[in-house]
Parts: structure tokens; sequence; C-alpha cells
């Protein structure tokens, strides 16, 4: 029930702040509709799919960037240090719980943004949409991708000591990542370390090997799978040890549940 109430809070939180909702929600359909407009849904060249089969992806990786590296980034930062998560503790809500119900929160949002792109490529831009299979090897590997990143932004938040310094740091994050996985155009040429970066940063295959599954080329990609899977252990761990301490606004040394002191 605490976990619930939690979540419930936090969407409500979420929708009914404006700059939290544009950005969460409306940035990304903004870039579809202007994208589209500009230069129009052209045949991709192969089968019957056309540009917006391709920029749909494209849409998904400015869609989580947001969510991940700044909203929920941002928020939990502000929640250390504004001392909410210290007071959820004399409730008896772990630092853990909260943190998670904050990722859950935003991963809620970004299938709500990722429903709503959908539905508008499907009714105005005409999307194809593969076998009932490929849709949902799709939508797995969207979620490993997605919470790699919520987990990458949740982890800023609590190492950051201001809420501006984790806005800074994960506006950095996300248009390097934006960078990455082609958002801005296919890079031409790329050096080894980009190349290498690329390789083993899920975010910036994203619309790649999602793409390739949408189009019926490889239904799943395993390296993918394996690659956010490890992400997902590393980051998975360490929000959960710096979370073992004890969170105040301060940031002061205290001593946590096994007498050992620990700081953030």
């Amino acid at each position: 029930m605490q976990l619930y109430n939690l979540i419930r809070f936090g969407l409500r939180e979420n929708f009914r702040i404006p700059i939290a909702f544009f950005f969460n929600i409306i940035f990304s359909i903004l870039f579809l509709i202007i994208f589209m407009t500009m230069i129009g849904n052209i045949p991709l060249g192969f089968g019957d799919l056309h540009f917006i089969d391709k920029y749909f992806m494209i849409v998904l990786i400015l869609g989580i960037g947001p969510i991940a590296f700044v909203s929920l980034a941002t928020g939990i930062s502000a929640f250390k240090n504004d001392g909410v998560i210290e007071r959820y503790m004399l409730f008896g809500i772990s630092p853990l719980k909260f943190i998670m119900s904050q990722i859950i929160v935003h991963m809620i949002i970004a299938y709500i943004q990722l429903t709503i792109v959908y539905l508008i490529s499907l009714v105005f831009y005409s999307i194809s949409t593969p076998s009932f299979i490929a849709v949902l090897s799709f939508l797995f590997q969207y979620t490993l991708v997605l919470f790699t990143c919520l987990l990458m932004g949740a982890l800023l938040g609590i190492i950051t000591t201001k809420s501006p310094q984790a806005q800074i740091i994960g506006m950095t994050i996300m248009f390097f990542s934006f960078f990455l996985g082609g958002a801005f155009g296919e890079m031409k040429n790329p050096s080894d370390i980009i190349t290498k970066i690329i390789e083993f940063y899920p975010f910036a295959f994203l619309g790649t090997y999602l793409f390739e599954t949408w189009s019926l080329i490889d239904i799943l990609d395993v390296k993918m799978v394996l690659i956010t899977s490890v992400h997902i252990i590393v980051f998975g761990g360490l929000l959960i040890a710096f979370s073992k301490a004890k969170i105040t606004k301060d940031n002061a040394w205290i001593l946590n549940e096994n007498n050992s002191v620990a700081k953030f």
C-alpha cells in the first residue's frame, strides 16, 4: 500500500507541474509533428516502410532522455536535498522504496508517452505495425533500455548534492545520448572511441535495434539484451548500495543500521 500511494502521488505531481508535463509528454510529440511536416512520410526504399517507421524510434529516444536524465534525476535530487526522503523515513518508508516508486512513476510516464506517440503515428502517418511477436519483442527491448536509463537517472539524483547540479549533468548526458543515438542525424565515419561507446551504450543503439525489430529484420537482438542486462545489474547494484545509507538534506555523515557511516 505504501508503494502504491507513493506511485499515485508521484504521477499526480508530475502531471500537475506544467514544465514536467511538457518535457515528459509534449516534447517528443512536438518533434514528431515538426519533422514529419518538414520531411514528409517518404518511402524508405524497402518493403512498405516509410519515414515514420524509422523516425518513430528517434522520437522514443527523444522521449526517454528528458524522463530519465532530467525529470527523474532532478526530482530525486530535490527530494533528497529538501529533506523529503528523510521525512518519509520517519514513517518507515525506506529510501530504496521511495526511489523505486519514482522509477516506476517515470516508467509509467514513458509508456504513456509511447502510447500517445504510436497513436499519433498510426492515425496521422499510417505507421506500419509488425506481428504480435515482433511487438512483444519491441516492448521487451524498449523496457530494458528504459529501465537502464531510469537507473542511471536515479543514481545521478542520489549522488548529486544540489538539484541544479543534477539538472545540468543530466541534460549533458541527455544531449550526448541524443548525439550517440542518432537523434541529430546519422554520424559519418565516427572515431573508434565513439563506435565503441555506441556499441556498448544501450541508449545509443536503441533506435537501430528497435527499428530492426519493428521492420522484422531481426526480431530479437541477443547482444542488446545481454549488454542492457549487464548495465541493469551494475547500476541497480550501485543504486541499492547508495540507498542503504540514510539520506539527509544536508548530506551529513550519520550512522546507518549497521552502525557504519555513510554519506551521499
